[in-house]
């Protein structure tokens, strides 16, 4: 998310420099730092006015921030729509051939400035339409008229795909006693002081040994707290 954010800044100065050079002559050297994009992408709840529709005001929904923004079920499975600006939401209207939804006043401020109270009905009018066709027709439909989404898939299709493979967001640890088991991976990678994903679980009393040693118990001590059962050992 942060990176996501940091990307549409970077975008945002570019353009901003290039103008400026067109108009004064003078390039420039612009950055994108990360901790603005985090900043950016909290903008849609941290701004307000009398014309701002707070975007997570309202009732909460599982689908999504909006309408525009959520997640679908088609005939057979779900797919993720992701129009986040008005030109996307147009495309979406087109593709669904609801062309009337651009006009129509209620969703004038669309995607993300809707009014809480006409969110449900245009979730219901989307949803209704894509439930009458497979999710295969509607992916193809929307890649032709470049409306972004997304097939939502279960977890095991995330953990196996190529990308995430690529990116080592989950690893493969060897537990002695689950065997081959996948784990979250590093989720930030710093370049000065890199992570990495610690070996299995200990068993119980794996480590005890070591603990006590440390804390200042004798081995004699130890051998007797373990003959006695007050400790275990491996």
């Amino acid at each position: 998310v942060v990176s996501y954010g940091a990307a549409f800044l970077a975008t945002f100065a570019v353009t901003s420099a290039l103008y400026a050079r067109a108009v004064n002559g003078y390039g420039q050297k612009v950055e994108a730092p990360w901790y603005a994009g985090a900043a950016a992408m909290q903008s849609g709840s941290i701004i307000t006015g009398p014309s701002v529709t707070y975007w997570a005001r309202g009732e909460p929904s599982r689908l999504g921030a909006n309408p525009a923004y959520s997640l679908y079920r088609c005939r057979d499975d779900w797919l993720f729509i992701a129009c986040g600006n008005t030109v996307f939401w147009n495309k979406l209207c087109i593709a669904l051939r609801m062309e009337h939804l651009v006009e129509d006043p209620r969703f004038e401020d669309a995607p993300w400035n809707i009014p809480v109270e006409h969110r449900q009905g245009l979730w219901t009018m989307i949803g209704e339409t894509l439930r009458q066709k497979p999710r295969a027709h509607w992916l193809g439909l929307f890649s032709a008229y470049d409306v972004p989404c997304a097939p939502a898939e279960p977890r095991e299709r995330f953990v196996d795909h190529p990308q995430v493979r690529h990116n080592q967001m989950f690893v493969d640890v060897d537990d002695p006693v689950l065997g081959k088991t996948t784990q979250m991976g590093l989720p930030v990678k710093f370049r000065g002081t890199p992570g990495a994903v610690g070996p299995p679980a200990p068993g119980i009393g794996e480590n005890t040994g070591e603990v006590l040693v440390r804390l200042g118990y004798t081995e004699h001590q130890i051998a007797a707290m373990s003959d006695q059962g007050v400790v275990r050992l491996g």
